[in-house]
């Protein structure tokens, strides 16, 4: 891929971090709230790609510890809304 493609997912991933601390400092999405985590899973996701390009291995785990969390809490989410189901 071209130097520009890891560049935009870079950025963009900053971006889906800022956003997702905005609107849950904002109150306008709560910390856990599926949306929330989407946003921030989308975010880590792209920094983990764009640190492993630029071999920034202290990103790399910083990221992929990230996602672990937000996939954890996100699971933690949908296993709860299930239990309220049933």
């Amino acid at each position: 891929m071209p130097d520009i493609i890891y560049q935009i997912i870079g950025w963009s991933g900053s971006a889906l971090l800022i956003i997702a601390y905005v609107l849950v400092s904002s109150k306008k999405l709560g910390p856990e709230s599926v949306q929330y985590q989407l946003i921030n899973l989308g975010g880590a996701l792209c920094l983990l790609i764009y640190a492993l390009y630029t071999v920034a291995y202290p990103f790399v785990l910083v990221n992929f510890i990230w996602l672990i969390i937000g996939l954890n809490f996100l699971y933690k989410i949908y296993r709860k809304a299930d239990k309220t189901k049933s």
